[in-house]
């Protein structure tokens, strides 16, 4: 009887555990570090003031792992620029900063 107990005990803990943890938001981190970057070819440039913006990395919940998301050409913004996405190193793992227009 009383190994029924601990073990109904130990299983209300992991679900407590698993429930408080899923209210907090995730980050994901890469431990053998970042992929290498992926061999692009640019397709030409639709028409003459734009710029190519490089492949974002998402992470893929069904692959578990970040996939690139192709890049494409843009229009540059009035007063601004592209800042691309990159790497960077925190807690002990990597992680994708998605690129931005500053």
């Amino acid at each position: 009887m009383k190994k029924i107990i601990d073990v109904g005990k130990k299983l209300a803990l992991i679900v407590f555990i698993g429930f408080i943890s899923s209210c907090y938001p995730v980050a994901v981190a890469v431990r053998p570090g970042p992929p290498p970057p992926p061999i692009v070819v640019r397709p030409l440039a639709p028409f003459p003031g734009t710029i190519w913006i490089e492949g974002e990395y998402v992470w893929s919940r069904r692959a578990g792992a970040y996939v690139i998301i192709p890049g494409y050409w843009a229009r540059p913004r009035a007063r601004g620029y592209w800042v691309p996405g990159h790497w960077a190193e925190r807690r002990g793992g990597s992680f994708w900063v998605h690129g931005y227009w500053r």
